[in-house]
């Protein structure tokens, strides 16, 4: 392998605020290492590596579809990126194209084996199919029915982000011969830790427990769950607060709901925050709650095991395989309320494994989930294609 030879890597929105987006730019900021770097988005953050050149894309845009723009504005940010990957590829040989997402692989992989002899690798951030029913229109679930298969069978390898993935890429169609698991890294000052963020503390007896909610208010997430969770607390005369950072779809039936229940003076809706504030928001809190329904590799886990915050997070997606099954933070099966509030009620009054939890996740994520290894991970899947 050349050190200098070219590699793409495709992905909508990384100028955004969204996880995808974050993903891609850290994964071409270590890709240079390797290769010479070109990152295909509509939207770039203000600050990317000198050593990633952009490519900017335009697309056309529908939103005044409103609700029905997904599909469309979709399918046109792959147009536009089959475009311009050919015309880098008339350039310069590409050694290999990383996408991010199942549209753009499924619509591009075939043209750039055939005519350029470029193989596509597609990391999976998640699959729509595994959500709850009624997370996604109609429409968006019948684009990704007709894509998902497509770009299973035609891609060189499939990166999916925890073990419990490559099971639903094979019942896509994936060859499980060229399903890899990688999972994301995490960088600590992106989040504000450093070596003067003060660390996590257990709650001392008698003192308030102090939970906290980061994420998306949508159905997938839970956060229902949770608030309903607080309502049994609320019943038992525990004392304890919630901090709820995030905002979204749900947020305005959230707010009725602690309303309704009385909730207003235990539950705190702060909204989004600069990312850079949540190192010190994770360690005020004693204990994060991820009540997700389905979540492929919650970055709120990664992120909260970091800070040396202990977790209790559903049996769903990737939660059990950061959680090391109940080794390294506490599991509860998912949309079970009372469940999640006695678990809450039990670990406030087990410091010692609350300790436990806190020493091995800062440790797991420390060694094991980095953007450096990550890149050199996909360093090797790119050799490991063009060595076949």
């Amino acid at each position: 392998m050349i050190k200098k030879s070219n590699i793409a890597i495709v992905c909508p929105s990384c100028g955004g605020e969204g996880a995808v987006g974050n993903v891609a730019v850290h994964q071409a900021r270590e890709l240079t290492r390797y290769f010479r770097v070109i990152l295909l988005s509509d939207s770039f953050p203000k600050e990317v590596s000198e050593d990633v050149e952009c490519c900017l894309l335009s697309p056309a845009r529908f939103d005044c579809l409103r609700r029905y723009c997904h599909v469309p504005n979709e399918f046109a940010f792959v147009v536009s990126a089959k475009k311009a990957l050919e015309k880098i590829n008339r350039q310069r040989r590409l050694t290999a194209v990383l996408c991010h997402g199942h549209a753009v692989a499924a619509f591009i992989t075939k043209t750039l084996k055939e005519k350029y002899g470029s193989p596509t690798l597609m990391v999976i951030h998640g699959d729509i199919f595994e959500r709850p029913l009624g997370t996604y229109d109609p429409r968006v679930s019948w684009f990704y029915r007709r894509v998902t298969p497509r770009a299973y069978q035609s891609v060189s390898m499939v990166i999916v982000l925890a073990p419990h993935m490559k099971d639903f890429a094979v019942r896509g169609g994936a060859d499980p011969n060229i399903v890899q698991v990688i999972p994301n890294g995490l960088d600590p000052n992106e989040i504000g830790l450093s070596e003067s963020t003060s660390g996590w503390t257990p709650p001392e007896k008698g003192e308030q427990i102090r939970l906290l909610y980061v994420g998306r208010l949508s159905v997938e997430k839970g956060a229902d769950v949770l608030l309903e969770a607080c309502t049994a607390l609320l019943e038992q005369e525990i004392n304890f607060h919630l901090d709820i950072i995030g905002t979204g779809p749900e947020l305005d039936n959230y707010q009725k709901f602690v309303m309704g229940k009385e909730l207003e003076s235990s539950v705190t809706f702060s909204g989004p925050l600069p990312r850079r504030n949540l190192g010190a928001i994770y360690r005020s809190a004693h204990l994060v709650c991820v009540p997700s329904r389905d979540d492929s590799l919650p970055t709120v886990v990664i992120e909260s095991l970091l800070a040396g915050v202990p977790v209790v997070g559903t049996k769903v997606g990737g939660i059990p395989f950061l959680l090391a099954e109940g080794k390294r933070g506490y599991l509860v099966d998912r949309g079970n309320p009372l469940e999640l509030a006695k678990m809450i009620v039990d670990c406030r009054g087990d410091i010692d494994t609350l300790s436990k939890f806190s020493s091995l996740g800062q440790q797991f994520v420390s060694q094991q989930l980095s953007w450096r290894k990550n890149g050199r991970s996909i360093y090797s899947a790119v050799n490991s294609i063009l060595d076949q």
